[in-house]
Protein backbone atom coordinates (compact mmCIF):
# COMPACT_ATOMS: atom_id res chain seq x y z
CA UNK A 1 0.00 0.00 0.00
CA UNK A 2 2.40 2.29 0.42
CA UNK A 3 4.47 1.84 -2.73
CA UNK A 4 0.71 2.55 -4.33
CA UNK A 5 0.59 5.73 -2.58
CA UNK A 6 4.14 6.66 -3.18
CA UNK A 7 3.89 6.23 -7.04
CA UNK A 8 -0.07 8.30 -6.52
CA UNK A 9 1.88 11.36 -4.80
CA UNK A 10 4.61 11.21 -7.58
CA UNK A 11 1.85 11.53 -10.41
CA UNK A 12 0.12 14.22 -9.02
CA UNK A 13 2.38 16.35 -7.99
CA UNK A 14 4.26 16.02 -11.65
CA UNK A 15 1.03 15.46 -13.63
CA UNK A 16 -0.60 18.27 -12.12
CA UNK A 17 1.49 21.22 -12.30
CA UNK A 18 3.86 20.18 -14.63
CA UNK A 19 6.75 20.45 -12.67
CA UNK A 20 9.32 17.55 -11.36
CA UNK A 21 9.32 16.35 -7.75
CA UNK A 22 12.48 14.81 -6.29
CA UNK A 23 12.27 11.20 -6.45
CA UNK A 24 13.25 8.43 -3.37
CA UNK A 25 16.95 8.06 -4.18
CA UNK A 26 17.58 11.39 -5.57
CA UNK A 27 20.38 13.54 -4.40
CA UNK A 28 19.96 17.12 -3.06
CA UNK A 29 22.28 19.46 -1.86
CA UNK A 30 22.60 19.43 2.40
CA UNK A 31 23.60 22.93 2.62
CA UNK A 32 26.22 25.47 0.85
CA UNK A 33 29.67 23.56 -0.67
CA UNK A 34 32.12 23.25 -3.23
CA UNK A 35 32.39 19.70 -2.74
CA UNK A 36 30.64 17.75 -5.60
CA UNK A 37 31.83 14.24 -4.79
CA UNK A 38 32.13 14.49 -1.37
CA UNK A 39 29.01 12.16 -0.28
CA UNK A 40 28.22 14.47 2.79
CA UNK A 41 27.69 16.97 0.84
CA UNK A 42 24.40 15.51 -0.29
CA UNK A 43 21.37 14.48 1.03
CA UNK A 44 18.89 11.41 -0.10
CA UNK A 45 15.46 11.17 -0.66
CA UNK A 46 13.43 9.13 1.32
CA UNK A 47 9.94 10.00 0.72
CA UNK A 48 8.89 11.38 -2.87
CA UNK A 49 8.10 15.13 -3.06
CA UNK A 50 9.73 16.16 0.14
CA UNK A 51 13.15 16.47 1.54
CA UNK A 52 11.65 15.68 4.95
CA UNK A 53 13.46 12.71 6.92
CA UNK A 54 16.30 12.71 4.15
CA UNK A 55 19.28 10.45 4.69
CA UNK A 56 22.49 11.94 4.77
CA UNK A 57 24.52 10.54 1.30
CA UNK A 58 26.97 7.50 1.48
CA UNK A 59 28.60 7.43 -2.05
CA UNK A 60 29.01 10.32 -4.45
CA UNK A 61 26.95 11.11 -7.18
CA UNK A 62 26.72 8.71 -10.08
CA UNK A 63 25.46 8.71 -13.75
CA UNK A 64 22.20 7.44 -12.58
CA UNK A 65 21.96 10.02 -9.66
CA UNK A 66 18.93 12.95 -10.24
CA UNK A 67 20.74 15.95 -8.79
CA UNK A 68 19.01 19.13 -7.04
CA UNK A 69 20.26 22.44 -5.79
CA UNK A 70 17.94 23.07 -3.48
CA UNK A 71 16.37 26.47 -2.98
CA UNK A 72 18.98 28.58 -0.82
CA UNK A 73 21.81 26.72 -1.24
CA UNK A 74 25.00 27.38 -3.57
CA UNK A 75 27.06 24.92 -4.91
CA UNK A 76 30.17 25.43 -6.63
CA UNK A 77 31.91 22.81 -8.91
CA UNK A 78 35.47 22.02 -7.80
CA UNK A 79 37.91 22.87 -9.66
CA UNK A 80 38.86 19.13 -10.53
CA UNK A 81 37.04 15.54 -10.65
CA UNK A 82 34.27 13.87 -12.59
CA UNK A 83 31.22 15.83 -11.66
CA UNK A 84 28.23 13.26 -12.58
CA UNK A 85 24.71 13.37 -12.63
CA UNK A 86 21.63 11.94 -14.37
CA UNK A 87 19.11 14.51 -14.40
CA UNK A 88 20.06 17.86 -12.63
CA UNK A 89 17.83 20.24 -11.16
CA UNK A 90 18.73 23.55 -10.00
CA UNK A 91 16.40 25.66 -7.35
CA UNK A 92 19.08 27.23 -5.77
CA UNK A 93 22.64 28.55 -7.16
CA UNK A 94 24.85 26.14 -8.77
CA UNK A 95 28.01 28.07 -9.97
CA UNK A 96 32.01 26.59 -10.69
CA UNK A 97 35.36 27.94 -9.62
CA UNK A 98 37.03 28.44 -12.72
CA UNK A 99 36.79 31.76 -14.93
CA UNK A 100 34.73 31.58 -18.26
CA UNK A 101 37.91 31.23 -19.90
CA UNK A 102 38.67 27.66 -18.47
CA UNK A 103 35.42 25.72 -18.84
CA UNK A 104 34.52 23.30 -15.82
CA UNK A 105 31.94 20.44 -17.03
CA UNK A 106 28.92 18.69 -15.12
CA UNK A 107 28.65 15.31 -17.24
CA UNK A 108 25.06 14.73 -17.66
CA UNK A 109 23.54 11.07 -18.53
CA UNK A 110 19.57 12.00 -18.45
CA UNK A 111 17.08 13.28 -20.04
CA UNK A 112 16.20 16.79 -18.39
CA UNK A 113 17.89 20.05 -16.40
CA UNK A 114 15.42 22.36 -14.80
CA UNK A 115 16.85 25.78 -13.70
CA UNK A 116 14.41 27.71 -11.66
CA UNK A 117 17.46 29.25 -9.89
CA UNK A 118 21.19 30.14 -11.10
CA UNK A 119 23.05 27.85 -13.05
CA UNK A 120 26.53 30.01 -14.23
CA UNK A 121 27.00 33.83 -14.87
CA UNK A 122 28.28 35.61 -18.02
CA UNK A 123 31.80 35.23 -16.43
CA UNK A 124 31.66 31.74 -14.63
CA UNK A 125 33.28 28.69 -16.37
CA UNK A 126 30.14 26.57 -15.47
CA UNK A 127 29.11 24.38 -18.61
CA UNK A 128 28.17 20.95 -19.66
CA UNK A 129 29.14 17.60 -21.69
CA UNK A 130 26.57 14.86 -22.89
CA UNK A 131 27.65 11.56 -21.77
CA UNK A 132 24.19 9.68 -22.37
CA UNK A 133 24.64 8.09 -25.65
CA UNK A 134 23.14 8.33 -29.00
CA UNK A 135 19.36 8.11 -27.53
CA UNK A 136 20.35 11.27 -25.18
CA UNK A 137 17.64 13.81 -25.13
CA UNK A 138 18.31 17.04 -23.23
CA UNK A 139 15.91 19.20 -22.33
CA UNK A 140 17.02 22.17 -20.73
CA UNK A 141 13.92 23.95 -19.03
CA UNK A 142 12.76 26.49 -16.15
CA UNK A 143 12.22 29.39 -15.50
CA UNK A 144 15.84 30.97 -15.26
CA UNK A 145 18.02 32.40 -18.01
CA UNK A 146 20.88 29.46 -18.10
CA UNK A 147 24.70 30.97 -18.72
CA UNK A 148 26.38 28.06 -20.43
CA UNK A 149 30.64 28.73 -20.91
CA UNK A 150 30.16 25.74 -23.07
CA UNK A 151 28.09 22.97 -23.88
CA UNK A 152 30.45 19.65 -25.43
CA UNK A 153 28.92 16.77 -26.36
CA UNK A 154 30.72 13.62 -26.10
CA UNK A 155 28.65 11.55 -27.54
CA UNK A 156 26.31 11.89 -30.29
CA UNK A 157 22.41 13.25 -28.40
CA UNK A 158 20.22 15.49 -28.83
CA UNK A 159 19.29 18.98 -27.00
CA UNK A 160 15.93 20.84 -26.45
CA UNK A 161 16.18 24.62 -25.26
CA UNK A 162 12.40 25.21 -23.71
CA UNK A 163 14.56 27.91 -21.66
CA UNK A 164 16.58 31.47 -22.28
CA UNK A 165 20.11 30.51 -22.28
CA UNK A 166 23.21 32.19 -22.92
CA UNK A 167 27.11 31.17 -24.32
CA UNK A 168 29.63 32.69 -22.87
CA UNK A 169 32.84 31.07 -23.33
CA UNK A 170 35.30 32.84 -26.09
CA UNK A 171 38.20 30.40 -25.51
CA UNK A 172 41.23 30.18 -23.41
CA UNK A 173 42.64 33.98 -24.23
CA UNK A 174 39.08 34.96 -24.80
CA UNK A 175 39.26 36.05 -28.44
CA UNK A 176 36.52 33.90 -29.31
CA UNK A 177 35.98 30.35 -29.27
CA UNK A 178 32.93 27.36 -29.58
CA UNK A 179 30.90 27.54 -26.87
CA UNK A 180 27.56 25.57 -28.37
CA UNK A 181 29.56 22.62 -30.67
CA UNK A 182 28.91 19.51 -32.46
CA UNK A 183 32.24 18.50 -31.30
CA UNK A 184 32.44 15.98 -34.50
CA UNK A 185 28.90 13.83 -33.18
CA UNK A 186 25.45 13.77 -35.10
CA UNK A 187 23.69 15.97 -33.23
CA UNK A 188 19.95 17.91 -33.30
CA UNK A 189 19.68 21.35 -31.62
CA UNK A 190 16.42 22.48 -30.83
CA UNK A 191 14.79 26.38 -29.76
CA UNK A 192 11.77 26.26 -28.49
CA UNK A 193 9.07 28.93 -29.50
CA UNK A 194 9.29 31.56 -27.40
CA UNK A 195 13.16 31.20 -26.14
CA UNK A 196 16.00 33.00 -27.22
CA UNK A 197 19.31 31.29 -27.53
CA UNK A 198 22.16 33.71 -27.09
CA UNK A 199 25.81 33.50 -28.25
CA UNK A 200 27.79 36.18 -26.30
CA UNK A 201 30.83 38.36 -27.99
CA UNK A 202 34.15 35.66 -29.21
CA UNK A 203 31.53 32.98 -28.42
CA UNK A 204 30.58 30.59 -31.50
CA UNK A 205 28.51 28.16 -32.54
CA UNK A 206 29.39 25.98 -35.04
CA UNK A 207 29.37 21.99 -36.29
CA UNK A 208 33.40 21.76 -36.27
CA UNK A 209 34.88 23.68 -33.24
CA UNK A 210 35.70 26.60 -35.63
CA UNK A 211 33.81 29.73 -36.38
CA UNK A 212 35.51 30.10 -39.90
CA UNK A 213 35.34 27.97 -43.11
CA UNK A 214 35.97 24.64 -41.26
CA UNK A 215 33.87 21.92 -41.27
CA UNK A 216 32.89 19.19 -38.67
CA UNK A 217 32.53 15.84 -39.42
CA UNK A 218 28.67 15.69 -38.05
CA UNK A 219 25.02 15.91 -39.20
CA UNK A 220 23.14 18.34 -37.80
CA UNK A 221 19.96 19.38 -37.58
CA UNK A 222 19.27 22.72 -35.64
CA UNK A 223 15.67 23.44 -35.37
CA UNK A 224 14.85 26.99 -34.18
CA UNK A 225 11.27 27.84 -33.34
CA UNK A 226 12.48 30.60 -31.00
CA UNK A 227 15.40 32.82 -31.64
CA UNK A 228 19.15 31.96 -32.20
CA UNK A 229 20.83 35.04 -31.48
CA UNK A 230 24.51 35.80 -32.31
CA UNK A 231 25.20 39.45 -30.22
CA UNK A 232 28.46 40.39 -30.74
CA UNK A 233 30.74 41.14 -34.09
CA UNK A 234 32.41 38.14 -33.40
CA UNK A 235 29.27 35.30 -32.44
CA UNK A 236 29.77 33.80 -35.23
CA UNK A 237 27.18 30.74 -36.25
CA UNK A 238 29.02 27.58 -38.34
CA UNK A 239 26.69 24.80 -40.18
CA UNK A 240 29.79 23.77 -42.15
CA UNK A 241 29.98 19.88 -42.63
CA UNK A 242 32.45 18.06 -44.26
CA UNK A 243 31.85 15.52 -47.34
CA UNK A 244 29.44 12.98 -46.91
CA UNK A 245 27.92 14.53 -43.99
CA UNK A 246 24.76 16.79 -43.76
CA UNK A 247 23.35 20.17 -42.03
CA UNK A 248 19.46 21.05 -41.64
CA UNK A 249 18.41 23.96 -40.70
CA UNK A 250 14.76 24.72 -39.73
CA UNK A 251 13.18 27.71 -38.93
CA UNK A 252 10.13 27.27 -37.93
CA UNK A 253 6.73 29.60 -37.94
CA UNK A 254 7.94 31.57 -34.61
CA UNK A 255 11.63 31.17 -35.45
CA UNK A 256 14.47 33.98 -36.42
CA UNK A 257 18.66 33.45 -36.86
CA UNK A 258 19.99 36.59 -36.47
CA UNK A 259 23.34 37.48 -36.11
CA UNK A 260 25.66 40.51 -35.53
CA UNK A 261 28.50 38.39 -37.14
CA UNK A 262 29.10 36.23 -39.95
CA UNK A 263 26.72 33.66 -40.07
CA UNK A 264 27.96 30.72 -42.35
CA UNK A 265 25.95 27.67 -43.46
CA UNK A 266 27.63 25.33 -46.10
CA UNK A 267 30.50 28.22 -46.31
CA UNK A 268 33.00 26.94 -48.90
CA UNK A 269 32.74 23.38 -47.99
CA UNK A 270 31.30 19.67 -49.90
CA UNK A 271 28.36 18.31 -47.13
CA UNK A 272 24.62 18.78 -48.39
CA UNK A 273 23.21 21.55 -46.27
CA UNK A 274 19.45 22.65 -46.61
CA UNK A 275 18.08 25.49 -45.07
CA UNK A 276 13.95 25.64 -44.58
CA UNK A 277 12.26 28.50 -43.71
CA UNK A 278 8.38 28.26 -42.75
CA UNK A 279 6.15 31.05 -42.92
CA UNK A 280 6.71 33.65 -41.03
CA UNK A 281 10.02 32.66 -40.07
CA UNK A 282 13.48 34.93 -40.56
CA UNK A 283 17.15 34.90 -41.23
CA UNK A 284 18.42 38.41 -40.55
CA UNK A 285 22.02 39.33 -40.76
CA UNK A 286 22.33 42.50 -38.34
CA UNK A 287 24.87 45.51 -39.57
CA UNK A 288 27.91 44.10 -39.33
CA UNK A 289 26.94 40.82 -39.53
CA UNK A 290 27.20 38.51 -43.07
CA UNK A 291 24.82 36.28 -44.42
CA UNK A 292 27.29 33.35 -46.58
CA UNK A 293 25.20 30.71 -47.23
CA UNK A 294 26.40 30.04 -50.86
CA UNK A 295 26.02 26.15 -51.10
CA UNK A 296 23.45 25.38 -49.63
CA UNK A 297 19.73 24.74 -50.96
CA UNK A 298 16.74 27.32 -49.72
CA UNK A 299 13.18 27.03 -49.30
CA UNK A 300 12.35 30.40 -48.27
CA UNK A 301 8.58 30.96 -47.19
CA UNK A 302 9.20 33.26 -44.74
CA UNK A 303 11.56 36.47 -44.60
CA UNK A 304 15.95 36.57 -45.68
CA UNK A 305 17.06 39.81 -44.78
CA UNK A 306 20.53 41.30 -45.17
CA UNK A 307 21.46 44.67 -43.70
CA UNK A 308 24.97 45.82 -43.18
CA UNK A 309 27.94 47.23 -44.84
CA UNK A 310 29.37 43.47 -45.44
CA UNK A 311 29.04 41.17 -48.10
CA UNK A 312 26.73 38.21 -48.18
CA UNK A 313 25.95 35.02 -50.30
CA UNK A 314 22.94 32.65 -50.63
CA UNK A 315 22.58 29.64 -52.75
CA UNK A 316 20.12 28.07 -55.21
CA UNK A 317 16.81 29.65 -53.41
CA UNK A 318 13.44 29.33 -54.13
CA UNK A 319 11.17 31.93 -52.25
CA UNK A 320 7.77 31.05 -52.24
CA UNK A 321 4.58 33.07 -52.36
CA UNK A 322 4.45 34.27 -48.70
CA UNK A 323 8.25 34.65 -48.27
CA UNK A 324 10.31 37.35 -49.03
CA UNK A 325 13.93 38.92 -49.60
CA UNK A 326 14.97 41.65 -48.08
CA UNK A 327 17.93 44.08 -48.96
CA UNK A 328 18.71 46.93 -46.99
CA UNK A 329 22.63 47.22 -47.52
CA UNK A 330 24.99 50.82 -46.72
CA UNK A 331 27.32 48.81 -48.80
CA UNK A 332 28.77 45.73 -50.64
CA UNK A 333 25.58 43.63 -52.02
CA UNK A 334 23.96 40.16 -51.50
CA UNK A 335 25.12 37.60 -54.11
CA UNK A 336 23.19 34.92 -55.73
CA UNK A 337 25.64 32.02 -55.58
CA UNK A 338 23.42 29.56 -57.26
CA UNK A 339 20.09 29.80 -59.91
CA UNK A 340 16.75 31.23 -57.65
CA UNK A 341 13.69 31.43 -58.57
CA UNK A 342 11.46 34.30 -55.91
CA UNK A 343 7.37 33.51 -56.07
CA UNK A 344 7.20 36.29 -53.34
CA UNK A 345 8.55 39.71 -52.37
CA UNK A 346 12.62 41.07 -53.28
CA UNK A 347 12.03 44.17 -51.49
CA UNK A 348 14.70 46.62 -51.78
CA UNK A 349 15.54 49.50 -48.99
CA UNK A 350 19.37 50.15 -50.07
CA UNK A 351 22.13 48.08 -51.52
CA UNK A 352 22.55 46.15 -54.61
CA UNK A 353 21.68 41.56 -55.66
CA UNK A 354 24.42 40.23 -57.64
CA UNK A 355 23.63 37.87 -60.40
CA UNK A 356 27.21 36.67 -61.21
CA UNK A 357 26.53 33.36 -63.69
CA UNK A 358 23.40 32.34 -61.86
CA UNK A 359 19.39 32.96 -63.02
CA UNK A 360 17.05 34.88 -60.80
CA UNK A 361 13.70 34.30 -61.69
CA UNK A 362 10.63 36.26 -60.76
CA UNK A 363 7.43 33.91 -61.17
CA UNK A 364 4.01 34.83 -61.67
CA UNK A 365 3.60 35.44 -57.91
CA UNK A 366 6.99 37.08 -57.63
CA UNK A 367 7.83 41.12 -57.59
CA UNK A 368 10.53 43.57 -57.24
CA UNK A 369 9.88 46.68 -55.25
CA UNK A 370 12.05 49.66 -53.81
CA UNK A 371 14.54 49.95 -56.41
CA UNK A 372 16.30 52.63 -57.65
CA UNK A 373 19.82 54.35 -58.82
CA UNK A 374 21.12 52.86 -56.12
CA UNK A 375 19.60 49.71 -55.34
CA UNK A 376 19.47 47.60 -57.92
CA UNK A 377 20.04 43.74 -59.47
CA UNK A 378 23.94 43.29 -60.85
CA UNK A 379 24.25 41.02 -64.00
CA UNK A 380 27.85 40.95 -63.58
CA UNK A 381 28.41 37.68 -65.34
CA UNK A 382 26.22 35.01 -67.67
CA UNK A 383 23.07 35.35 -65.19
CA UNK A 384 19.86 36.98 -66.15
CA UNK A 385 16.91 38.36 -64.13
CA UNK A 386 13.56 36.73 -65.88
CA UNK A 387 10.60 38.49 -65.33
CA UNK A 388 7.24 37.54 -66.71
CA UNK A 389 5.59 40.43 -68.59
CA UNK A 390 1.79 41.23 -68.90
CA UNK A 391 0.60 42.20 -72.56
CA UNK A 392 0.35 45.98 -73.06
CA UNK A 393 1.55 46.67 -69.52
CA UNK A 394 5.50 48.45 -69.19
CA UNK A 395 7.38 45.87 -66.69
CA UNK A 396 10.34 47.47 -65.12
CA UNK A 397 14.03 45.31 -65.14
CA UNK A 398 16.16 46.79 -62.53
CA UNK A 399 19.26 46.22 -63.66
CA UNK A 400 22.67 47.70 -63.75
CA UNK A 401 26.24 46.62 -65.20
CA UNK A 402 28.36 47.52 -61.74
CA UNK A 403 27.43 48.88 -58.72
CA UNK A 404 28.15 51.95 -59.74
CA UNK A 405 25.91 51.69 -63.22
CA UNK A 406 22.33 51.55 -62.94
CA UNK A 407 21.11 50.86 -66.90
CA UNK A 408 17.29 49.67 -66.38
CA UNK A 409 15.16 48.09 -69.14
CA UNK A 410 11.57 48.91 -69.39
CA UNK A 411 9.53 46.64 -71.65
CA UNK A 412 6.58 46.68 -73.34
CA UNK A 413 5.24 43.98 -75.67
CA UNK A 414 2.00 43.50 -77.49
CA UNK A 415 1.37 39.89 -76.59
CA UNK A 416 2.16 37.94 -72.95
CA UNK A 417 5.82 36.73 -72.32
CA UNK A 418 8.60 35.60 -70.22
CA UNK A 419 11.63 37.53 -70.42
CA UNK A 420 15.28 37.09 -69.76
CA UNK A 421 17.79 40.25 -69.49
CA UNK A 422 21.41 41.12 -68.30
CA UNK A 423 23.35 43.71 -69.32
CA UNK A 424 27.25 43.87 -70.27
CA UNK A 425 30.12 46.62 -71.00
CA UNK A 426 31.57 45.23 -74.01
CA UNK A 427 30.41 45.42 -77.12
CA UNK A 428 29.27 42.98 -79.72
CA UNK A 429 31.73 44.91 -82.20
CA UNK A 430 33.16 48.76 -83.27
CA UNK A 431 30.30 51.05 -84.28
CA UNK A 432 30.55 51.54 -87.72
CA UNK A 433 31.48 55.22 -89.25
CA UNK A 434 29.54 58.26 -88.15
CA UNK A 435 27.66 56.43 -84.90
CA UNK A 436 28.92 56.32 -81.21
CA UNK A 437 27.57 53.98 -78.70
CA UNK A 438 27.19 53.59 -75.25
CA UNK A 439 29.45 51.46 -73.19
CA UNK A 440 26.43 49.02 -72.22
CA UNK A 441 24.81 45.51 -74.44
CA UNK A 442 21.31 44.71 -73.58
CA UNK A 443 20.60 41.15 -74.20
CA UNK A 444 17.10 40.76 -74.35
CA UNK A 445 15.37 37.62 -75.13
CA UNK A 446 11.76 36.80 -75.25
CA UNK A 447 9.93 33.20 -75.06
CA UNK A 448 7.55 34.01 -77.17
CA UNK A 449 8.67 37.37 -79.21
CA UNK A 450 6.31 40.33 -80.69
CA UNK A 451 6.06 43.87 -81.12
CA UNK A 452 7.64 45.56 -78.13
CA UNK A 453 8.69 48.84 -77.13
CA UNK A 454 11.64 49.05 -75.61
CA UNK A 455 13.08 51.60 -73.41
CA UNK A 456 16.74 51.22 -72.62
CA UNK A 457 18.62 53.49 -69.92
CA UNK A 458 22.77 53.56 -69.63
CA UNK A 459 23.93 55.21 -66.39
CA UNK A 460 25.54 57.37 -68.53
CA UNK A 461 25.05 58.67 -72.11
CA UNK A 462 26.39 60.24 -75.31
CA UNK A 463 25.44 63.50 -76.48
CA UNK A 464 23.02 63.75 -79.17
CA UNK A 465 24.82 64.51 -82.86
CA UNK A 466 21.45 64.85 -84.91
CA UNK A 467 20.16 61.52 -84.40
CA UNK A 468 19.86 58.96 -81.22
CA UNK A 469 20.11 55.60 -81.97
CA UNK A 470 18.90 52.07 -80.78
CA UNK A 471 20.59 49.30 -82.60
CA UNK A 472 20.58 45.45 -83.07
CA UNK A 473 23.33 43.48 -83.82
CA UNK A 474 22.34 40.81 -85.76
CA UNK A 475 24.65 38.54 -88.14
CA UNK A 476 28.19 40.43 -87.22
CA UNK A 477 26.69 43.88 -87.83
CA UNK A 478 24.78 46.58 -86.75
CA UNK A 479 21.29 47.50 -87.65
CA UNK A 480 20.35 51.24 -86.53
CA UNK A 481 16.96 52.40 -85.79
CA UNK A 482 16.03 55.82 -85.10
CA UNK A 483 14.90 56.19 -81.29
CA UNK A 484 13.67 59.12 -78.70
CA UNK A 485 15.62 60.15 -76.29
CA UNK A 486 14.00 61.29 -72.82
CA UNK A 487 17.12 61.96 -70.44
CA UNK A 488 19.56 58.89 -71.03
CA UNK A 489 16.45 57.11 -71.65
CA UNK A 490 16.22 55.43 -75.49
CA UNK A 491 12.97 54.12 -76.40
CA UNK A 492 12.48 52.28 -80.23
CA UNK A 493 10.07 49.43 -80.83
CA UNK A 494 11.17 45.84 -82.24
CA UNK A 495 9.46 42.83 -83.54
CA UNK A 496 12.74 40.95 -83.67
CA UNK A 497 15.45 40.68 -80.44
CA UNK A 498 19.08 40.31 -80.18
CA UNK A 499 21.63 42.23 -78.58
CA UNK A 500 20.55 45.75 -78.07
CA UNK A 501 23.14 48.82 -77.63
CA UNK A 502 22.35 52.52 -77.46
CA UNK A 503 24.10 56.05 -79.12
CA UNK A 504 23.68 58.71 -81.74
CA UNK A 505 24.83 59.09 -85.48
CA UNK A 506 25.92 62.27 -87.60
CA UNK A 507 24.35 60.82 -90.41
CA UNK A 508 21.34 62.22 -89.93
CA UNK A 509 18.66 59.53 -90.80
CA UNK A 510 15.74 61.68 -90.73
CA UNK A 511 17.16 63.90 -92.54
CA UNK A 512 15.09 66.23 -95.75
CA UNK A 513 16.80 66.50 -98.94
CA UNK A 514 19.82 68.83 -98.91
CA UNK A 515 22.86 69.63 -102.12
CA UNK A 516 26.02 68.52 -102.56
CA UNK A 517 28.12 71.66 -104.52
CA UNK A 518 28.76 69.50 -107.77
CA UNK A 519 27.22 66.22 -107.15
CA UNK A 520 23.76 65.27 -108.47
CA UNK A 521 21.63 61.63 -108.86
CA UNK A 522 19.51 60.64 -111.65
CA UNK A 523 17.64 57.80 -110.07
CA UNK A 524 20.39 55.06 -110.95
CA UNK A 525 24.03 56.98 -110.44
CA UNK A 526 25.56 59.57 -108.06
CA UNK A 527 27.38 62.01 -110.52
CA UNK A 528 30.26 63.39 -108.72
CA UNK A 529 31.18 66.36 -111.50
CA UNK A 530 34.29 67.68 -108.94
CA UNK A 531 35.58 64.40 -108.04
CA UNK A 532 35.08 65.01 -104.52
CA UNK A 533 35.49 62.39 -101.64
CA UNK A 534 31.91 60.47 -101.10
CA UNK A 535 31.39 57.90 -98.70
CA UNK A 536 27.26 55.98 -99.47
CA UNK A 537 25.06 54.58 -95.84
CA UNK A 538 22.57 52.66 -96.22
CA UNK A 539 19.41 53.07 -93.85
CA UNK A 540 20.51 50.62 -91.31
CA UNK A 541 24.05 52.93 -90.81
CA UNK A 542 26.00 50.57 -93.01
CA UNK A 543 28.87 52.38 -95.48
CA UNK A 544 28.38 50.36 -98.75
CA UNK A 545 30.43 52.92 -101.17
CA UNK A 546 33.61 55.13 -100.71
CA UNK A 547 34.83 56.80 -103.89
CA UNK A 548 36.10 59.55 -105.38
CA UNK A 549 34.46 59.19 -108.71
CA UNK A 550 30.71 58.67 -110.30
CA UNK A 551 28.70 55.93 -108.18
CA UNK A 552 26.75 53.40 -110.05
CA UNK A 553 24.07 52.23 -107.61
CA UNK A 554 22.62 49.75 -109.82
CA UNK A 555 23.69 46.68 -107.83
CA UNK A 556 22.55 47.94 -104.69
CA UNK A 557 19.26 47.16 -102.86
CA UNK A 558 16.77 49.64 -103.65
CA UNK A 559 16.12 51.79 -100.33
CA UNK A 560 17.34 55.05 -99.07
CA UNK A 561 20.68 56.03 -98.96
CA UNK A 562 22.62 58.93 -97.38
CA UNK A 563 25.46 60.17 -99.28
CA UNK A 564 28.11 62.12 -97.54
CA UNK A 565 30.70 64.82 -98.22
CA UNK A 566 33.00 67.20 -96.04
CA UNK A 567 30.46 69.61 -97.84
CA UNK A 568 27.08 68.22 -96.58
CA UNK A 569 24.66 65.60 -96.91
CA UNK A 570 21.98 64.47 -99.30
CA UNK A 571 19.50 61.85 -99.40
CA UNK A 572 18.74 59.77 -102.19
CA UNK A 573 15.85 56.88 -102.70
CA UNK A 574 17.19 53.84 -105.41
CA UNK A 575 13.96 52.60 -106.14
CA UNK A 576 15.13 50.88 -109.48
Amino acid sequence: MKQIRNFLLAALLMSGTGLWAQAIGDYGSNATNNAWNTATNWVVCTTIGTWDGATTATTAPLATTNIWIRAGHAVTLPGSGNCLCNNLYVEGTLVSANAVTSPRYVRIYGNSMVVNGTFGSATDGLGLQLYGGSTQALTVSGSATVNFSRIQPQTAAAITFDANAQFNYGGSSGTGSTGLYANNFDYTVTINQGKTVTLADNSYFAVHGSSGSSAGASSLTFNINGTLYGSGANSCINFNTAIGKTAVVNIGATGELKSMAPIRIHYLNQGTTTVNIADGGKITSLAGGSLLIPKATITNNGIISVTGSNADSIGATTVSSTGSICINKTSSNLAFAGNSTSNGALTFTSGTVSLGNNNLTIGSTGSISGTSGSSYIITNGTGKLIQSVTAATPKLFPIGASSTSYDPVVLTPTDATDVSVNIGTTLPATAPANYTYNSKVWNIIPVTPSSTVVTLTPSSAISTAISDIVAQYVTDSYVNSVATKSNNAYTATFTTFSPFVTGTTDLGTALAQTTITGVTFDGQTIHNASNIDLQVFDSAGRKVISSSKDINMASNTRGVYLVKSKSGIIKIVLAK
